[in-house]
């Protein structure tokens, strides 16, 4: 994982009105920031090539993660689906909004939605963020569905923290993601109560 600090860190930006998209291995962070009680399981790269897809759940088909995408039928999003992988195969997971299955039926349970405070975290597993392939014939889909998240997670997010350059020298560094300007010295910050700004 990345830390007990970092988890904690972005968690308080999650549950303060962020999203975040996690994929692949990166899923792994469900279990990390305490939004899912059961243990995903986390495995490597493989070569073994399966046509991997999404069967979205009958109460989800009009989430605007599939617009656009035939959700009466599986979803086919790559041929091969052979980068690191979390899911939640063979545990009692996922305990969020289970949006859509794997279309092997085996229980992988790839596409799930939480709630954190005000925020949101989906998490898309199993084989299907493969971007490796960029000539597969299922790369639209993959492109459709993933540019959807994107979207309806850019309009979720209610956490519009912005940087703010403190005076004098300062330089720019990233917290678990998180975009900070460092002062070389220490500030008060300025308090504007009728601008709203600090």
């Amino acid at each position: 994982g990345l830390g007990s600090a970092a988890h904690a860190d972005l968690l308080a930006y999650v549950q303060n009105g962020g999203t975040l998209l996690l994929s692949g291995a990166a899923g792994r962070l469900v279990d990390d920031l305490g939004l899912e009680s059961s243990n995903a399981r986390v495995l490597g790269p493989t070569d073994v090539a399966f046509p991997s897809g999404l069967v979205v759940m009958a109460k989800h088909r009009d989430h605007p993660a599939f617009a656009g995408l035939d959700t009466a039928h599986p979803i086919l999003l790559t041929s091969l689906g052979g980068n690191a992988l979390a899911d939640f195969y063979g545990t009692p997971g996922p305990h969020g909004d289970l949006l859509a299955d794997g279309n092997a039926g085996l229980g992988e349970r790839p596409v799930v939605e939480y709630s954190a405070g005000l925020g949101r975290v989906i998490f898309v597993g199993w084989r299907l963020p493969d971007f490796t392939t960029t000539t597969d014939p299922y790369r639209p889909n993959l492109e459709r569905f993933f540019g959807n998240l994107l979207v309806y997670l850019a309009a979720q997010n209610h956490n519009h923290a912005r940087l703010v350059a403190p005076p004098g020298a300062a330089s720019y560094a990233r917290l678990a993601g998180v975009p900070f300007l460092r002062a070389k010295v220490p500030w008060e910050p300025h308090i504007d109560a009728a601008a709203g700004e600090t």
